[in-house]
C-alpha cells in the first residue's frame, strides 16, 4: 500500500505525508524485531549471537549439530532457534530495506515532480544526476586501479578515458547500474515532447552522448560509433528552437575534431549546411504562392513570413543558422582548399546569411592568396546587406586595404569609395570618414581639396553638436592657417562665429580676437570682443572672455575703449538679469512653462 501510494501521488506535500509515515512503519516494525532478537541474544551469549550473525551474513546453512551446540545449556528449543535464525534474517532484510528507501527518498521525489509535469528537462537532468551518482559508487567499489596497462597508445585513449580505472563492464553489479542509467536517458527522451518542453532538450541528448563517450566502454572505436549514433538521432528530433538543433550539429563535428577525425567533422558540417528536399520543396511552393499573390487582385489567405517561419519544422531551417555556418566556414578553411572555401562563402552571401566577421574574413583569405580585386568586390557586394554600426568596420577595413594596396596610384576611385562611405554613414561614423578622405587628400591629392573636405565638414546638415562642430572648425582653422597662412582663417573664424550657439561662438570670438592680436590687428580685435560681448554672462563667465577683454584693452586701449568695455559688460549684465527674470515670472504663473 505504502510503495503504491509512493508511486501515484501528485504532490510534494503528499509524498512527505506518505514517505514519513512508511519510513515510521518500517522502524517500528524493525524496532519489533529487534527487541526479540535481542531475547534469545541475552541467553545464547553475544559472542555466539555475533558468530551467528556473521553466518547469516555470509549466507550459510546452521546444520542440526551447529544448532545443538548454540542451544547447548540452554531452555531453547530447536524450533525456537530456527524461529529465531528467521526473525534475523528478516531483521536484516529490513534494515537493508529501511536504508534503501532513505536512500531513494530524492529519487522518489524527483518522480513526483516529474508526474506533474513530464516535459521539464532540468527535473530530468536532476534524475539523471542521481542516477549517475550510484553508477560512480557502484564503480569505486568495484573497481581497482590499473597501473601497468599504460605502454601503447597512451595518447589515443588520454581522448576518451578521463579515469586510471580499470572498468570491468562485465561485472554484473557495474553493468547493471550503467544500464539503468542509459535506461534513464531513454525514458527522459522518451517522455519529453520537444514543443511542450521546459528548457532545452538538446542538453538532455548532449548528456547523454557525453556519457556514451567517457563511461559506456574501453574500445575507443566502439565509443566513437556509439556517440555517433546518439549524435545521428539527436539531429533528427524536431526541438522547439533552431539554436538547439544548431548545438547539436556543431557538438558533432567538435567531438570528430577532438578524435582528430577532421575530414569526419567537415563531412558532418556540409550535411547541416545543405537544404534538406522538404525544405526545397516547401520554398518552391512558396515561391509560387508569392507569385499567384503578385497576379491576383484578391489574395488568398496566407500564413505571414513569420508565421511561416515558426511552423517550419528546425531540421529544416538549420542549414541557414549563422552558427553553423561559422563552423562551417572555420573547417573549410583549415581543410578545404581556397575553392571549396571560396564557394562556402559565396553561398554564404547568397542566402543572406553572413556576419560582418565573416565579411572580413573572406576578404582577408583573399588578400592573402593575393586576389586584391577580388577582395575589394566582396566588399562591394557585401556592404548593402548591413546597416551601421556593423557596417562602420567593413568601410573602413575596405579602405585601408585599398590604401594599403594602391596607395594613391588609382586616387579618384579612393575617392569614390569614400564618398559611398559618407553617403551611407550617420553622423559619429561620418565625421570619422570626413577626416579619414582630408587625411588621403593631404598625403596623396592637394591640400586645397583636403581643405574643401574640412569645408563641407562643418557645413553637412547632419551634424548639429556644438562641441563636434566646433572641433571641425578648429582643425580646419589649424589646416588652412598651415596651408595658406593666417590671414586666410579669418572667414572660418566668421562663418564660425555666425552659425554656432551662443557659448561655443563666444569662445571661436575669443580664439578669433587673440589670432588678430598677434597680428597687430588691434581694431579688428576689438570689434571681435565687442561683437561676441552680447552673448556671454559677465556673471557666469566660465570663459574669463570678460578678463580677456580688459587685458586686452590694458595692453592696447585707452581711457574711452576701455571705459566702452565696462559700459558693455554693465549693458550684459542687465540684458542677462532681465532674461533670467523673466524666466523666474513665467515660472512662477506657468509652472509647466519650461517643458513646453
Amino acid at each position: 500500500m505504502f510503495e503504491e501510494a509512493i508511486n501515484t501521488v501528485i504532490t510534494v506535500r503528499d509524498f512527505t505525508l506518505v514517505f514519513e509515515a512508511y519510513a515510521k512503519f518500517e522502524e517500528s516494525v524493525l524496532t519489533t524485531k529487534i527487541n526479540i532478537s535481542a531475547d534469545i541474544d541475552g541467553i545464547i551469549g553475544a559472542e555466539l549471537a555475533d558468530e551467528i550473525t556473521l553466518k547469516i551474513e555470509k549466507n550459510e546453512d546452521f546444520t542440526t549439530p551447529q544448532i545443538k551446540k548454540y542451544i547447548h545449556g540452554t531452555s531453547i528449543s530447536i524450533s525456537d532457534f530456527t524461529q529465531y535464525i528467521d526473525d534475523k534474517k528478516d531483521l536484516m532484510l529490513r534494515l537493508i530495506r529501511l536504508e534503501y528507501l532513505l536512500d531513494m527518498r530524492p529519487i522518489l521525489l524527483n518522480a513526483v515532480v516529474l508526474r506533474q509535469n513530464p516535459h521539464n528537462v532540468f527535473e530530468w537532468h536532476k534524475r539523471i544526476k542521481l542516477y549517475k551518482k550510484d553508477y560512480t559508487s557502484v564503480v569505486k567499489e568495484h573497481t581497482t586501479s590499473d597501473n601497468t596497462s599504460n605502454t601503447t597508445n597512451t595518447t589515443n585513449n588520454s581522448n576518451t578515458n578521463n579515469t586510471n580505472s580499470n572498468v570491468d563492464i562485465n561485472n554484473p553489479l557495474i553493468n547493471g547500474s550503467l544500464q539503468r542509467v542509459i535506461g534513464i536517458y531513454s525514458e527522459a527522451i522518451n517522455s519529453i515532447n520537444p514543443k511542450l518542453a521546459k528548457g532545452k532538450l538538446s542538453t538532455i541528448w548532449l548528456s547523454l552522448a557525453s556519457f556514451y563517450e567517457r563511461h559506456y566502454s574501453h574500445d575507443i572505436i566502439t565509443n566513437i560509433d556509439n556517440v555517433r549514433v546518439v549524435y545521428r538521432k539527436a539531429t533528427q528530433v524536431n526541438y522547439r528552437h533552431i539554436d538547439e538543433l544548431a548545438n547539436i550539429w556543431c557538438n558533432f563535428a567538435e567531438f570528430e575534431l577532438k578524435h582528430g577525425n577532421y575530414d569526419e567533422a567537415l563531412a558532418v558540417m556540409q550535411e547541416a549546411i545543405t537544404e534538406p528536399t522538404a525544405a526545397i520543396q516547401r520554398r518552391k511552393r512558396e515561391n509560387a504562392i508569392k507569385g499567384a499573390k503578385k497576379t491576383q487582385k484578391f489574395a488568398y489567405s496566407y500564413n505571414t513570413e513569420e508565421d511561416i517561419d515558426n511552423s517550419i519544422p528546425a531540421v529544416d531551417r538549420v542549414h541557414k543558422h549563422i552558427r553553423v555556418w561559422e563552423l562551417y566556414l572555420d573547417l573549410e578553411e583549415s581543410l578545404g582548399s581556397l575553392e571549396t572555401t571560396k564557394a562556402a562563402y559565396d553561398r554564404a552571401i547568397e542566402l543572406n546569411i553572413v556576419t560582418p566577421q565573416m565579411v572580413l574574413n573572406y576578404a582577408s583569405i583573399l588578400e592573402e592568396h593575393h586576389y586584391y580585386e577580388d577582395s575589394f568586390r566582396i566588399y562591394e557586394r557585401c556592404i548593402p546587406l548591413f546597416g551601421f554600426p556593423h557596417l562602420k568596420q567593413i568601410w573602413t577595413t575596405y579602405i585601408d586595404k585599398f590604401i594599403d594596396r594602391y596607395e594613391g596610384k588609382k586616387l579618384e576611385r579612393l575617392r569614390d569609395i569614400c564618398e559611398q562611405a559618407l553617403m551611407w554613414a550617420p553622423v559619429e561614423p561620418k565625421i570619422e570618414f570626413y577626416l579619414k578622405l582630408a587625411r588621403i587628400e593631404e598625403k596623396y591629392g592637394l591640400a586645397r581639396h583636403a581643405l574643401a573636405v574640412y569645408d563641407r565638414a562643418t557645413k553637412d546638415p547632419k551634424i548639429t553638436s556644438d562641441d563636434t562642430k566646433v572641433n571641425l572648425f578648429h582643425l580646419y582653422i589649424h589646416k588652412s592657417g598651415f596651408y595658406y597662412g593666417s590671414t586666410k582663417t579669418r572667414p572660418i573664424y566668421e562663418r564660425a562665429i555666425a552659425e554656432l550657439g551662443d557659448a561655443a561662438a563666444g569662445k571661436m570670438c575669443l580664439e578669433y580676437a587673440q589670432l588678430e592680436t598677434t597680428l597687430g590687428e588691434i581694431d579688428r580685435a576689438r570689434g571681435i570682443f565687442q561683437h561676441g560681448s552680447a552673448s556671454i554672462d559677465p556673471k557666469k563667465d566660465e570663459l574669463s572672455y570678460w578678463e580677456a577683454w580688459k587685458n586686452f584693452e590694458q595692453d592696447h586701449g585707452n581711457e574711452n575703449t576701455f571705459r566702452d568695455m565696462l559700459r558693455m559688460k554693465r549693458s550684459a549684465e542687465v540684458s542677462f538679469s532681465q532674461v533670467c527674470g523673466f524666466y523666474m515670472y513665467c515660472m512662477m504663473l506657468m509652472p509647466d512653462f519650461l517643458n513646453c
